[in-house]
């Protein structure tokens, strides 16, 4: 794709959407029921003014703000309007997530009935105790000492969550509330639970250069109306050229009925919004049981215990490509490599899995240029399929740290590669003292279409026991865990003597809370706060854009 001068409206799209607010590695989300409609709309317009728009250059420090709104909280506010089916919101966005869990492999001790929190009608559209309308997200950082006006986040924002006494303002009741923190290992990279390096992965967007360093990863760069609403999207362009999308307006987007996009809709974004809890004894405890050779050789089989978490992974825990870097050492080469390069690779030389094993995490829910049956036969083209299934992740880390050495391999070993591992014993002890509860992700993604990118995913990549031609192989990372009929579910790792197969692969990430959200664009949320009890707009002086 050639460079093209930015087409979106930065000014009006909301920032968390366009940024995801690296700079600022504190985060707290509220999730909130609306009891009273007119007070919360004019909470909402006291409110807009101080919401964050992606319109910088770059990533805000300081602060961020930002409101998204499930589809009952929509058909509440925008209640004489058209309805969302008529306005064009989603069938999946309509309904809710909670409607579409078991679909979305939330059983168990994950199903929708056991959440934190819920939207559809399974969290009860009398105004049940788990429903939630609202998602306020915000973002700051630890205050400069020396800084005469440091920032002051909300008390809410800061304070520990407690059921008993939740926040009441602005017509809103809080139904739940997550604290974050992104987690660094001592090279600055952004962590994750289970020990590897995170933040790695999302798409560059055609047409917004601010923030970049330098130009996209190969295949990397994805059309904006992949992601906000009333922008050409992959089809569009590579259907009928861009030159010809230009002519139409950057807003003048339709969809497969050829009906113009409403304008409520447009510098929108879908926003899947999961609290995933990590089970990081366990899935370490897997890791080390299949490595083997405990006692005869410490060594080796710390390595493999690393190998083969990286091999569920698809990445080591620095970062690196297994698909590039295939053995333990390789790793040290990827060492000072910048997190952008970290994502400069492809499949093309692995087809067979040697490397990354096809059912690896990150070849799931990216598998850039693999070949599947029936696939185009184009690497580009590959590309192209893959990329109408993108997200743009913006979750982080809430819990405890569960291990202060940083990545997996420092967990491992403490001393270096080079010195002798931890011992067994000591290992064990440091699962125990972990915990397996209260840890996780607070999963945020950004998507156009939820059934096309997010549910695709989740349902045919990271669910399927048979993607890439395999048997009872779920992913093995956030996938479901055994499967009936067979009950059972296993990570297939290929070598040069043969596929191994590693049995009885357990659930190691489980869904607490989820809900679909829709993040509107600033005008429409001066629409939102511009209406009364009745659904007319209420007169108010003539409002500029900003």
């Amino acid at each position: 794709m050639t460079s093209v001068p930015e087409i979106i409206h930065a000014e009006n799209v909301q920032g968390l959407v366009l940024w995801g607010y690296g700079r600022l590695p504190l985060a707290t989300y509220s999730l909130r029921r609306i009891d009273d409609p007119g007070e919360f709309r004019r909470w909402l317009e006291s409110r807009i003014p101080s919401i964050t728009t992606a319109d910088h250059r770059r990533s805000p420090t300081g602060e961020a703000f930002n409101i998204a709104f499930t589809a009952h909280a929509l058909r509440t506010l925008l209640s004489e309007r058209p309805s969302l089916r008529d306005r064009g919101f989603s069938d999946e966005f309509r309904v809710g997530m909670a409607s579409r869990a078991r679909a979305l492999g939330d059983t168990g001790a994950g199903a929708c009935e056991n959440w934190e929190w819920r939207d559809g009608p399974a969290a009860g559209e009398g105004g049940g105790e788990g429903r939630v309308d609202v998602l306020l997200a915000y973002y700051w950082s630890e205050p400069d000492p020396i800084d005469p006006n440091p920032v002051v986040p909300p008390q809410w924002a800061s304070a520990p969550w407690d059921p008993a006494h939740p926040v009441r303002e602005g017509g809103m009741v809080e139904v739940g509330r997550s604290h974050t923190e992104t987690m660094r290992t001592e090279d600055g990279r952004v962590k994750e639970h289970f020990g590897f390096t995170d933040g790695l992965g999302n798409p560059a967007i055609r047409g917004w250069s601010r923030g970049a360093q330098g130009p996209p990863e190969k295949g990397n760069e994805v059309e904006p109306g992949e992601f906000i609403l009333g922008y050409p999207d992959q089809d569009e362009v590579n259907l009928f050229g861009l030159d010809f999308m230009r002519m139409r307006g950057r807003f003048d987007r339709t969809d497969e009925a050829h009906r113009p996009v409403d304008q409520f809709l447009r510098d929108g974004s879908y926003l899947v919004a999961r609290k995933l809890e990590q089970d990081v004894p366990a899935f370490l405890q897997f890791a080390w049981s299949n490595a083997g050779g405990e006692f005869q050789n410490p060594q080796a089989h710390a390595q493999e215990v690393v190998t083969i978490a990286s091999k569920m992974v698809g990445r080591w825990p620095n970062g690196a490509p297994v698909s590039i870097a295939r053995y333990f050492h390789d790793m040290k080469g990827f060492a000072t490599t910048s997190v952008r390069h970290l994502d400069d690779f492809d499949y093309a030389a692995d087809a067979g899995g040697i490397g990354c094993p096809f059912g690896a995490h990150v070849r799931r829910v990216h598998p850039r240029d693999t070949v599947f049956d029936h696939s185009p036969q184009s690497p580009a083209q590959r590309r192209d399929l893959v990329n109408r299934r993108r997200l743009l992740r913006r979750g982080r880390t809430y819990g405890t740290n569960p291990f202060e050495e940083g990545t997996l391999t420092a967990l491992l070993f403490p001393n270096g590669v080079e010195s002798d591992p931890l011992a067994g014993s000591d290992f064990r002890n440091r699962l125990s003292d972990m915990g397996s509860h209260g840890r996780g992700l607070f999963f945020l993604g950004f998507n156009a279409d939820i059934s096309r990118q997010f549910e695709h995913v989740q349902r045919t990549w990271i669910n399927n026991p048979f993607f890439g031609g395999l048997q009872e192989d779920p992913d093995p990372i956030t996938g479901p865990g055994p499967l009936p009929p067979s009950n059972a579910a296993s990570m297939t790792i290929p070598t040069v003597q043969g596929p191994r197969r590693l049995q009885k692969l357990s659930r190691f990430v489980t869904t607490k809370a989820g809900a679909y959200f829709f993040m509107p664009g600033i005008e429409s949320l001066r629409t939102l706060a511009g209406m009364n009890a009745s659904g007319s707009e209420r007169p108010t002086a003539a409002r500029s854009r900003g």
